[in-house]
C-alpha cells in the first residue's frame, strides 16, 4: 500500500506574532489570493486564468456555482489583483436582508427619514466608494431592489431614504449565484437587464464532482489546515483513501470535502488516514457513497481517456513505488509504467502480445516493472 506524505516529518503549525493589519494585508495580497484557489483540474486553472484577465479591469463580475465551490475566494482574489485592492470591500448576503431594509442598507438612510431613524446611517455603496462591493446570492434579491440596483450601476448616482441630495459612488459589483440560468437566458432570480449588465464577465465554477483533479490538492491544504487546528502533526494518506475520496459525488463540494478531512483527522490518532478511515468520514458526513472500490481500474470518460485527475492518483502511486529515483526519473520511470499496465490490461494479460504491441522485449514487463499476467486482468466495470 503506498504512502503519500502531505507535509515534512513532524511538521506543525504554530500561532503567528505579527500585527493583525499585517496578517490582514497578507491574506488580501495577489499572490495569497490566488494561491487560496487550490486545484490542478483545468477547470480550476481556467478559473484562475480568467481571474488573471478579469481583475484589472472595472468590469462587473457575476459569478456562478454550487453552493461550497468556492465563489468567495474568487471574488477576493479577483479584488486583491484589482487596482482597487487597497480600497474597501464589503461582503452582502442579499437573502438575508428583508425587503422594507433594502433600500436603506445599500444607499443609506437621514435622521428621521422612518420611524426608528434616530441617526444618519451611510449605505454600502456610499461606504465602498472606490472599492469592491460583493453581492452573494444575488438571485434572491427581490426584484424592486433589483430595478434601483440597475439604475445606479448605468450612472452611479443614488438618494439617502429621506435624502435631498444626489451622492455619486464609483463602486465595482462582483456578485455571486448559486441559481441556475432560466430559459429567458438570464441567471435565475435576476431580472434579465441586470443579468445582461453584471454578467457580461461571468465566471462559473465546476462542481467538485466534476473536477476530480482538484480533490488530491484539496485534501492535502485542508490536512495541512486541520492539523494546525488540532496542534498535531500533518498525517499521511494513503492511496486507497485519496481514490474514495476522489471518486465521490460531493453534493456540499468544496465545503463538504473540509469537513470530511477534518473528520477523518479528529476521529484517528495513528499517524497515517488509510480507506476505511475515509470511509467512516463519508459516512459520518451523509455523503452518498458512489460504486466504487480501492483497487478499482481509473476511470475514463465517453472517449476512453482518463478522467480528470486519474492520471496524477496513477502517478503518486508509482512514484511511491520508486523514492529513491531523482524526480525527472521518477515521472519518467512512472510514465512508463502506466503505459505498460494500460498495455496489458487490453491484451488480457497476455504477456507475449503486449510486448509485441509495444515493440520492446518481453522481459522489460517483469524484470524492469514486475508485471504479473493474471494480475493485470481488468475488472468488470
Amino acid at each position: 500500500m503506498n504512502t503519500h506524505f502531505v507535509g515534512g516529518a513532524g511538521e506543525r503549525y504554530v500561532r503567528t506574532s505579527r500585527p493583525i493589519e499585517a496578517v490582514r494585508q497578507a491574506v488580501l495580497s495577489p499572490t495569497a489570493s490566488l494561491a487560496a484557489i487550490i486545484g490542478e483540474s483545468r477547470a480550476t486553472r481556467e478559473v484562475i486564468a480568467a481571474v488573471k484577465l478579469v481583475a484589472p479591469t472595472n468590469r462587473h463580475v457575476l459569478t456562478r456555482g454550487e453552493t461550497g465551490t468556492g465563489k468567495e475566494l474568487v471574488v477576493r482574489a479577483i479584488h486583491a489583483c484589482s487596482r482597487r485592492a487597497d480600497r474597501p470591500l464589503e461582503f452582502v448576503n442579499c437573502a438575508a436582508i428583508p425587503d422594507t431594509l433594502w433600500e436603506s442598507m445599500f444607499f443609506g438612510h437621514e435622521r428621521g427619514a422612518f420611524t426608528g431613524a434616530d441617526e444618519q446611517h451611510i449605505g454600502w455603496f456610499e461606504r465602498c466608494d472606490g472599492g469592491t462591493l460583493v453581492l452573494d446570492e444575488i438571485g434572491d434579491m427581490p426584484p424592486a431592489a433589483q430595478a434601483k440596483l440597475l439604475r445606479v450601476l448605468q450612472d452611479g448616482a443614488f438618494w439617502r431614504v429621506g435624502g435631498d441630495r444626489m451622492l455619486r459612488a464609483d463602486v465595482r459589483v462582483l456578485s455571486a449565484t448559486s441559481r441556475e440560468r432560466d430559459g429567458r437566458g438570464g441567471s435565475g432570480g435576476l431580472r434579465p437587464d441586470l443579468y445582461h449588465r453584471l454578467g457580461a464577465v461571468s465566471i462559473e465554477l465546476l462542481p467538485l464532482r466534476d473536477r476530480a483533479g482538484d480533490v488530491w490538492p484539496l485534501v492535502a491544504h485542508f490536512l495541512r489546515r486541520c492539523a494546525a487546528e488540532l496542534e498535531r502533526d500533518v498525517p499521511a494518506i494513503d492511496d486507497d483513501a485519496l481514490h474514495l475520496l476522489s471518486n465521490q459525488p460531493w453534493p456540499g463540494n468544496v465545503r463538504q470535502l473540509e469537513g470530511c478531512v477534518f473528520r477523518m483527522l479528529n476521529f484517528t490518532t495513528g499517524i497515517a488516514l488509510d480507506h476505511d478511515d475515509a470511509l467512516a468520514a463519508l459516512r459520518a458526513q451523509g455523503v452518498p457513497l458512489a460504486p466504487t472500490t480501492p483497487g478499482d481500474p481509473p476511470r475514463v470518460d465517453e472517449n476512453g481517456h482518463l478522467a480528470d485527475g486519474e492520471l496524477r492518483l496513477l502517478m503518486e502511486r508509482h512514484l511511491a513505488a520508486a523514492p529513491q529515483r531523482s524526480m525527472y526519473d521518477g515521472w519518467m520511470f512512472a510514465s512508463e509504467k502506466i503505459v505498460l499496465e494500460s498495455v496489458m490490461d487490453s491484451e488480457q494479460g497476455n504477456q507475449t502480445r503486449a510486448a509485441q504491441r509495444l515493440g520492446i522485449p518481453r522481459a522489460t514487463l517483469l524484470v524492469k516493472h514486475g508485471l504479473l499476467p493474471a494480475s493485470r486482468s481488468p475488472k468488470p466495470r
